[in-house]
């Protein structure tokens, strides 16, 4: 895993960890720095973040997102 620690995407510690695991996985799997897809990540999770009602599957769904914006 690449280092990641002290990367900050929400004000919840657990919530915190799940979108930086998030991250990395996705970035291993693109091929690129956690730190370079970051920006990307955490606009989406603050556009994301203001409509959820249930945060469990934000991380999922952000991932998807940008996924979808990296590759194309």
């Amino acid at each position: 895993m690449e280092n990641t620690e002290g990367i900050f995407i929400c004000g919840d510690e657990g919530e915190n960890k799940k979108h930086v695991d998030a991250l990395d996985i996705l970035a291993k799997d693109l091929g690129v720095s956690a730190n370079a897809m970051l920006s990307a990540y955490r606009c989406e999770f603050d556009r994301l973040a203001q409509q959820a009602k249930i945060r469990d599957f934000l991380s999922i769904l952000i991932a998807r997102k940008v996924r979808d914006i990296v590759k194309s």
